[in-house]
């Protein structure tokens, strides 16, 4: 999902963290899966937005 990546953010005592807009990432799985926009936006919720995978995670910006 690199074209989706926006940039990347620090905070302080913790890793950097990938920034990427969540609107190409559903755009991304359409094309790459076939999928419907529905069912792109299903997966990020429960696999990206709904997953804790510690404080060095990623963040969707999902302002389109």
């Amino acid at each position: 999902m690199s074209d989706a990546k926006i940039g990347v953010m620090t905070c302080a005592g913790r890793a950097v963290i990938v920034v990427y807009n969540c609107g190409k990432c559903v755009d991304i799985l359409m094309q790459r899966e076939g999928w419907s926009d529905e069912e792109a936006e299903q997966w990020i919720e429960y696999n990206e937005i709904g997953v804790f995978v510690g404080d060095d995670g990623t963040v969707l910006v999902c302002n389109e």
